[in-house]
């Protein structure tokens, strides 16, 4: 993964010829890319926050749970 953020932040550099790293630091804030982990865990934390809430996961795990016991 650290092999990708270098790529992103590599790209930023030349399309935007950001000198430094606080700079890039800046660039990367403004367009909303976080770190390559940051992205990730947000989209892990937003799909499961949907999975628990549709009903028919819901319904579906409280089934599997009765099975068990």
């Amino acid at each position: 993964m650290r092999i990708l953020d270098n790529c992103i932040c590599r790209a930023l550099y030349k399309i935007f010829d950001v000198s430094d790293n606080e700079s890039m630091l800046h660039m990367r804030h403004c367009l909303g890319l976080l770190s390559l982990m940051n992205m990730i865990e947000n989209r892990r934390c937003k799909f499961m926050d949907r999975l628990l809430g549709d009903r028919n996961f819901t319904v579906m795990c409280h089934v599997c749970t009765v099975a068990e016991s």
